[in-house]
């Protein structure tokens, strides 16, 4: 693995990486604007409702929202493979790559927890750490495509 260097890559090559790295980036941003206007529009529903908020889901819509836990966990998972794929070419030093992983599985196994169990504080922590670890191996993955041979 040592051979391949990010710095290595054909400008083509590093285009499409920082694009696709852009593209999860705005894809990150619209998933927190969603879901942070999801919880008001259900809140703002269960007040005028008259009933508490954990009390407005009914067992169909907890069912739903397992189902797409489900789904919604395979997508943050490929997401990241993707991203920690070119994060293993990055340069970056082996424990701060196992410690990005180990934290990312953490976080995403949380955020997914919360998810189908409506916690949606937790759901929200989560999805903010995930978010700042993929921009964590984002940022290492440019810097090391740009990053001069003798500065490794």
């Amino acid at each position: 693995m040592n051979n391949l260097k990010l710095n290595q890559l054909h400008p083509g090559s590093k285009i499409i990486l920082i694009s696709f790295f852009v593209l999860i980036l705005v894809g990150l941003l619209l998933s927190m604007s969603t879901a942070s206007k999801t919880v008001k529009i259900r809140q703002e529903k269960a007040k005028t409702l008259g009933v508490k908020y954990d009390d407005f889901f009914d067992e169909d819509d907890k069912f739903l929202h397992f189902k797409d836990a489900h789904v919604h966990l395979f997508g943050h998972a490929l997401v990241y493979l993707s991203v920690a794929t070119v994060f293993c070419f990055s340069g970056a030093k082996e424990v701060y790559k196992i410690l990005t992983g180990v934290i990312m599985l953490i976080t995403l196994l949380v955020h997914t927890y919360a998810l189908i169990n409506l916690k949606i504080p937790i759901e929200i922590v989560a999805m903010v750490v995930y978010t700042l670890l993929l921009i964590y191996m984002m940022l290492s993955s440019v810097i090391a495509m740009y990053r001069k041979e003798g500065k490794d």
